[in-house]
């Protein structure tokens, strides 16, 4: 009896201490502030999770204050907190998060610092949030992807079951062509041993100084065709560049308006003068086109040659003579 009268005691002893405790480190956490100027501001969230009064406000992992008050407004969860007033600079444009303190559920507003161009927090001012993952979410999610592998390894586990098991074919297959698959692995084999014994293109390629040696060279032409062709382009922008300059012949045609039309007028005199040529007008109209013309002048040219002819047999006296019966 004396013995279980202790054991009482003990345990009463042990709770109270334990209430104590708690109550000590309520206190201290409620004077932390209580003692203190401050301001006021809010922050409204989707999802509070297990913010509650007296949860520590931090910043950059410091803490500046505590929620004093968590309520609903338009179906969100609203927490007040109370800023230290030594914290007087916060920028207004700062966010706030629910972040998870402890294991045991225990929760506290982090706050991340904005911009102070952005104008500065004051009294009664509204921090904005953004949502972050509860730990039941986080479960959630684990559960589901639990599942899932559960799922996922039963179905693996059902491959090798039953007469048509893929591992079965699979060693079956591998028996029936197990002397080609060794083939195979000998003629990789040879390869490889003619690769580094230099033969072949792919050997040369890689054991032979003297193909390594071309390869840099015919890249060393390719490079100066390359600068080559850069040069060539080069010249033949300068060239473009003259020509919508108007430099050069080319140039000038394309870009002088007084050579362009001479040369309209040239084209246009040589297309009069072919049309008059085609026409009966003019000397050279009427010879092109004129048959009767052709013929008096073809039969005048022949007693022409027979005069001459004339003169060549006769003497010069006879010549002169026959010359003006020609001619009269």
């Amino acid at each position: 009896m004396k013995d279980r009268l202790n054991a009482v005691r003990v345990g009463l002893f042990f709770i109270l201490g334990l209430a104590l405790t708690y109550a000590v480190f309520l206190s201290l956490g409620r004077r932390d502030l209580s003692d203190k100027t401050g301001y006021r501001v809010s922050a409204l969230f989707n999802d509070m999770s297990t913010l509650s009064p007296n949860n520590d406000v931090r910043l950059a992992g410091v803490k500046i204050g505590r929620v004093v008050e968590t309520t609903i407004q338009d179906g969100k969860g609203l927490a007040v907190m109370l800023i230290d007033s030594k914290y007087n600079n916060i920028p207004a444009d700062s966010v706030a998060t629910i972040s998870m303190g402890n294991l045991l559920g225990s929760n506290f507003v982090s706050v991340e610092w904005g911009n102070p161009q952005n104008g500065i927090l004051k009294e009664g001012g509204r921090l904005s949030t953004k949502p972050t993952a509860s730990i039941g979410a986080v479960l959630a999610q684990l559960d589901s992807l639990g599942r899932k592998l559960n799922v996922a390894a039963d179905s693996f586990a059902t491959i090798g079951e039953g007469p048509a098991n893929l591992f079965q074919k699979l060693n079956d297959l591998i028996d029936a062509n197990s002397a080609k698959i060794n083939q195979s692995i000998d003629n990789i084999a040879a390869i490889t041993q003619d690769i580094r014994d230099g033969k072949g293109t792919v050997g040369k390629l890689i054991e032979s100084n003297e193909a390594h040696d071309r390869i840099v060279a015919a890249v060393d032409e390719i490079r100066a065709a390359a600068a080559d062709a850069r040069t060539m382009i080069g010249s033949a922008s300068a060239t473009l560049e003259g020509i919508r300059k108007g430099d050069g012949v080319a140039g000038k045609l394309l870009y002088d308006k007084e050579m362009a039309d001479k040369l309209t007028q040239i084209v246009n005199n040589l297309g009069e003068f072919s049309a008059k040529l085609n026409s009966d007008k003019g000397t050279l109209g009427k010879l092109a086109n004129d048959d009767e013309l052709y013929r008096q002048l073809r039969a005048l040219l022949s007693e022409a040659q027979q005069s001459l002819g004339s003169m060549s047999d006769s003497g010069p006296i006879s010549a002169v003579g026959a010359a003006a019966n020609g001619l009269f």
